[in-house]
């Protein structure tokens, strides 16, 4: 078969290219926004200041608003508020076990719960199970994904800001144009290579992301928070991805592994959550086609894989400490309430999953629970891929 004939069949039978997007009717969907390094849980979320073997900013202080206790610090103003504003919408889940200290491997434990290579991310599964015919079910913006079962679901682009320039294309010109456009700089490729995409039916963005499909327009420069969780919400509301994950790297670039230098992670929490005050503010104020505002169509998961060392070691810094927090909101959260705790070593205590109280005959929180409770957010039988059971305190009913 001719090379284009070969490309063209490819792409009318679904191998390279997603098909036409149908409405999703309210689907709910998700953002998973990642903070790579491992965050500081008691620059925000563990407010032990009363312990003699935490190492607290003096500083910081104990708050609660609208339900949420945390730690409140003048170079993070933007946590309180957000919170002010968001609470009610908001959990946050505290004493959850990673149990590794190496990056790479708490990585795969808090994104799949296992360590091996043959688990698929949350996002994967939640995309894999979508009710509507999603253009793009996994969309990965930036930072990392497994892929097992549902690798065929994940679109990963570039992070120079080539999905802007692919979604104005999409929208704008006829999908015959855009087979013609994209058959065009394929058939440029070494024959050996073209073959091989096709049989495996990957279309790997990044590498023709200097091609006239996506160059337009695309800078060098680094892609701000804001801007990036724009691109989200216009993913969102045009009904084209039901997950997105996105990695944001802090002020500059500079990362939450904060070995010296723990200051920066009251500067990445600050930016955080002003970005996420914007989004969150979009996401209320937009619709989505099924009529429904995007705040009630998303939920929005906010977590890092691992969590600092209570005390602070000679470089003004911490280390690796298994125990970290995480934050879920918007749709199908039951906002307002912190779940489980730290006792006074910062080791995640027992919590019922029921109430989500501390209780001492409780579940010690890992990644499956998390998982669990995503999964069951997703309208996904967890116990296909999970030994464990969900937070029910989460979940709104």
């Amino acid at each position: 078969m001719h090379r284009r004939s070969l490309i063209l069949s490819s792409l009318a039978s679904g191998l390279l290219l997603p098909k036409q997007s149908k409405a999703s009717t309210g689907e709910r969907k998700f953002l998973f926004l990642f903070c790579p390094g491992g965050w500081d849980q008691c620059a925000f979320a563990a407010p032990l200041f009363d312990s003699y073997y935490v190492n607290m900013n003096t500083m910081g202080e104990r708050s609660t608003v609208g339900g949420i206790t945390f730690v409140d610090h003048p170079e993070h103003p933007s946590l309180y508020n957000f919170l002010q504003k968001y609470a009610s919408k908001t959990v946050l889940i505290n004493g959850v076990e990673s149990r590794s200290v190496a990056h790479d491997v708490c990585v795969r434990l808090m994104y799949t719960s296992a360590s091996d290579t043959e688990h698929d991310d949350w996002a994967s599964i939640i995309a894999a199970h979508a009710q509507s015919n999603f253009i793009l079910p996994n969309v990965v913006l930036s930072g990392p994904s497994f892929g097992y079962l549902y690798s065929d679901k994940v679109l990963r682009v570039g992070e120079q800001g080539q999905l802007q320039n692919l979604l104005n294309l999409t929208t704008s010109i006829q999908r015959e144009e855009l087979e013609d456009l994209y058959v065009q700089q394929m058939l440029s490729r070494h024959e050996s290579h073209l073959a091989t995409i096709a049989l495996e039916k990957e279309m790997d963005i990044n590498e023709i992301q200097n091609s006239a499909l996506l160059d337009e327009g695309v800078s060098g420069n680094q892609i701000s928070l804001s801007n990036r969780l724009n691109q989200v919400a216009q993913l969102f509301a045009q009904d084209q991805a039901k997950v997105i994950s996105l990695a944001y790297d802090g002020v500059g670039g500079l990362g939450w592994d904060t070995h010296a230098g723990i200051h920066m992670q009251h500067w990445h929490l600050d930016e955080l959550f002003s970005s996420l005050d914007s989004f969150v503010d979009t996401l209320s104020q937009t619709n989505a086609p099924s009529g429904n505002t995007l705040i009630d169509e998303v939920t929005i998961v906010v977590f890092s894989e691992m969590g600092r060392f209570p005390r602070l070691n000679f470089r003004d810094g911490r280390d690796h400490w298994t125990f970290t927090s995480l934050f879920m909101m918007g749709a199908g959260i039951e906002g307002g309430q912190t779940i489980g705790g730290y006792d006074e070593y910062c080791l995640g205590q027992p919590t019922d999953l029921l109430s989500g109280q501390i209780q001492e005959n409780g579940t010690l929180l890992t990644p499956k629970e998390i998982g669990a409770t995503l999964l069951t957010l997703a309208d996904i039988d967890h116990k296909v891929y999970l030994d464990a059971d969900p937070i029910q305190a989460i979940l709104k009913i």
